[in-house]
């Protein structure tokens, strides 16, 4: 088909493009939404297209709708209903962000001596993991290599420093401490001051050495984190620019990676996928690399190839909520139910007894989940209480916890918990759907 700036508004290519990419990505279910959302993908596209730009406007169109559609379905898969029935094979909710334990640094109210004092109680060996960690963006593998420990064992070290310090500004009535101590996926959020030394010093190191690739994985963080979208996505481009010429002749998987991160970012994930295996085939025992190659494939749809390199992630490193997360909900996409149970009382096996140590949302959601699916559902209710407590405000766990009531039928308690769900949203059909049922009993 020749799609042509004068043709393109006609509904019959419009709707040829947008089902020719759900065939392609084997979309069935929900079609007519789907549909819509292609096709909202190509309108966007003949907004934006450039026609100076060496690109033609089928492709452009093609990939603004197939990109669309990949981020909904992202997105629907995040966020979708509680699995609570193993038969339903509805698909799993769970805020995925990897357990990150974080400090953000006031800019103007930051009390210095308060600080200074919560410091003083760590101890060396402690400050280097906290310096590692928030003042340098060091990842938790590095850190891990250089101490010769775990990933996981610096990850809870991380957690127990926060702890520590957070118990003692809490001593101190130092009531600004939620400031200074999150636990949202997010890393140091610096003074303006010590944010622009930072990234005039990573600058610098880019023009003495265009392929520093550190440094640009360094800045790339820095501008995340401070929500600099447009900064943020500037440089991804910069660094496909600078690096895919030149990324056979590196050949090292951290530049592969660095461009895999890069093409995430600006959602082409078959060129995601790309680099990311290019990283694994260096080291293919490595577990963060098998994940993210996992990942790329789930992103795409490829439930079969994505299951493959998370189970062999998870063989790797046990302990890792991110890959357990998503290997479940390719599983639940395959259906294949035998899996999604064994995986689940892997989770109960492996997480339950250092779920506190951990005291992260993902783990207790994860948990609640897996006590949900073997049908426990008192300790399902336990663990979908202890994500509350720590996001109060969050409408999904809100949820959980009358869904976790209703199905103990104390439909007092399910009446509560899911009116509150629709006090923050109205909208929401399950909560509806429930709460309608609790009131019925």
């Amino acid at each position: 088909m020749n799609i042509t700036s004068e043709n393109i508004k006609d509904k019959e290519n419009i709707e040829t493009i947008a089902r020719d990419i759900l065939r392609k990505l084997n979309i069935t279910k929900n079609y007519d939404e789907y549909m819509s959302v292609a096709k909202m993908g190509i309108a966007k596209g003949i907004k934006n297209f450039d026609s100076e730009k060496n690109v033609k406007l089928s492709t452009h169109l093609y990939n603004m709708a197939k990109y669309a559609v990949l981020d909904y379905r992202k997105k629907i898969i995040k966020n979708n209903y509680r699995f609570k029935n193993i038969e339903d094979s509805n698909i799993i909710n769970s805020n995925i962000n990897m357990e990150k334990a974080v400090i953000n640094r006031l800019d103007s109210n930051f009390n210095t001596k308060i600080m200074n004092k919560a410091l003083s109680l760590l101890n060396d060996n402690e400050i280097d993991i906290l310096k590692k960690r928030f003042w340098n963006a060091q990842t938790y593998s590095k850190i891990a290599n250089k101490q010769q420990k775990s990933k996981q064992a610096i990850q809870q070290s991380l957690k127990k420093i926060l702890k520590k310090m957070e118990n003692f500004l809490i001593k101190e009535n130092f009531t600004n401490f939620n400031a200074i101590f999150s636990l949202e996926d997010k890393m140091t959020k610096l003074t303006n001051q010590e944010r622009e030394e930072i990234i005039n010093k990573l600058k610098m190191k880019i023009e003495k050495n265009i392929l520093d690739f550190d440094a640009y994985a360094k800045l790339s963080r820095i501008y995340r984190d401070a929500n600099e979208i447009e900064n943020y996505i500037s440089l991804k481009k910069e660094i496909i620019s600078i690096f895919e010429p030149k990324a056979e002749e590196l050949n090292n998987a951290k530049v592969f990676t660095l461009l895999a991160n890069a093409y995430s970012v600006i959602k082409e994930y078959d060129k995601c996928l790309i680099f990311d295996k290019k990283a694994l085939e260096l080291e293919s025992e490595n577990p963060q690399l098998l994940k993210n190659v996992g990942l790329s494939e789930f992103l795409l749809g490829n439930y079969y190839n994505a299951v493959k390199y998370l189970k062999k992630a998870v063989k790797k490193d046990d302990k890792d909520i991110e890959t357990y997360d998503f290997l479940i909900k390719s599983l639940i996409n395959l259906k294949k139910n035998d899996e999604i149970v064994f995986y689940y009382k892997k989770i109960i096996t492996v997480f339950e007894d250092i779920s506190e140590e951990l005291n992260s949302v993902e783990v207790f959601t994860l948990l609640a989940d897996a006590y949900s699916v073997t049908k426990e559902y008192d300790k399902s209710l336990i663990f979908d209480k202890k994500a509350l407590e720590l996001e109060p405000d969050n409408t999904q766990f809100l949820k959980n916890v009358g869904l976790s009531y209703y199905l103990l039928k104390d439909y007092k308690n399910a009446s509560e918990y899911l009116k509150k769900v629709l006090d923050k949203n109205p909208e929401d059909k399950e909560a509806k759907e429930f709460l309608n049922k609790s009131l019925e009993n």
